[in-house]
């Protein structure tokens, strides 16, 4: 009988222990679980990650500031210039007189390199260059770019100026020096349009603006040394407006005129012969100062050559150029090209 009875204490005691340690296994289950569902979840740690976000906000906030200031001045900057900027005075007073000095002028335009220039306010609707052909006018070309920067940089254009200086003594031939200008300025600068520019002329008035057009437009309609009138009808002499494409249509100026004038006439008659048509500045705006120079050895042949101009036209021009360039450097104000042709 007690071998019997302890039998049964130990099975009794045996079943106790298994339902303790059932009972804990599923008190530690039941803790482990309400642990698991009171947990922060992960979403929520990616999102608002602990000690950082303080730092981050703050660093967010202050290039957020920074970020508008920029955004606004590219906006700003993709934003294009005023076709009619309210920059421009309209009518100018050009004193001859005024010292023009060349030095005192580069301090002045600190932004102007190579003879370029663009606003950084805005976006340049137009891209301009513009060719001066010249040789021994270094008072007169002092007075013009004196004049003349400022009004660029008020019409809001972005432009470069070429100087093509035609080197040596002998006779001089504007029409090959505007074309060699022409094709050199071509590798320098991609401009939209071109504007040939007599270095004695100085503009009036900032309304005539130096833009481009969808045709040749005649700017200097006025000088002062005609009374501010156009002399003759097929005159586009002077400072002459042409889209980059129809110059070459035109084959550029001629070659063959030796001596002063004839040439800007010849271009006339391509215009003609190429059914090409182009404005005229209206007088009250297209006003310029003529500054005095002294008398011009004329093309005793320019009424011969001008009878032939249309026979020669495909031939004589920009595309059949005999050139060499000397020199390119950087005058700060123009760009200069020193060439021999």
């Amino acid at each position: 009988m007690d071998s019997v009875n302890v039998s049964r204490r130990g099975t009794r005691v045996s079943q106790n222990c298994m339902f303790i340690v059932v009972y804990c296994l599923l008190g530690v289950q039941l803790l482990l679980t309400m642990l698991y569902l009171s947990r922060p979840s992960e979403v929520q740690l990616q999102k608002n990650p602990p000690c950082i976000c303080k730092n981050i906000n703050s660093r967010v906030g202050f290039d957020y500031e920074d970020n508008q200031s920029v955004l606004k001045a590219r906006k700003k900057l993709e934003e294009d210039c005023q076709e009619h900027p309210n920059t421009l005075v309209g009518r100018i007073h050009v004193d001859v007189n005024v010292t023009a000095d060349l030095n005192e002028q580069k301090k002045a335009m600190p932004d102007v390199d190579w003879g370029e220039w663009k606003p950084s306010n805005c976006k340049p609707r137009h891209k301009v260059a513009i060719i001066i052909p010249y040789r021994d006018r270094l008072p007169h070309l002092k007075v013009q770019l004196r004049y003349l920067h400022p009004l660029l940089q008020r019409q809001q254009v972005h432009y470069r100026i070429f100087v093509a200086e035609q080197a040596g003594v002998g006779t001089w031939n504007k029409g090959r020096v505007m074309n060699a200008g022409y094709i050199e300025a071509a590798k320098l600068f991609d401009f939209q349009c071109v504007i040939f520019h007599d270095v004695d002329l100085v503009p009036e008035d900032d309304r005539n603006t130096y833009k481009c057009f969808s045709l040749p437009v005649h700017m200097s309609s006025a000088p002062s040394q005609d009374n501010y009138r156009t002399r003759y009808t097929i005159l586009v002499g002077g400072v002459m407006n042409f889209p980059r494409e129809d110059f070459l249509k035109l084959n550029g100026y001629s070659n063959e005129f030796w001596g002063w004038g004839g040439e800007d006439d010849d271009m006339a008659y391509r215009m003609k012969a190429s059914a090409m048509d182009f404005e005229r500045v209206p007088p009250e705006i297209g006003r310029y100062t003529s500054l005095i120079h002294g008398d011009r050895d004329k093309n005793p042949r320019r009424m011969a050559l001008l009878q032939g101009s249309k026979k020669r036209q495909a031939k004589d021009g920009v595309s059949s150029l005999p050139y060499r360039l000397l020199s390119s450097s950087n005058e700060k104000l123009y760009t200069h090209l020193l060439v021999a042709v």
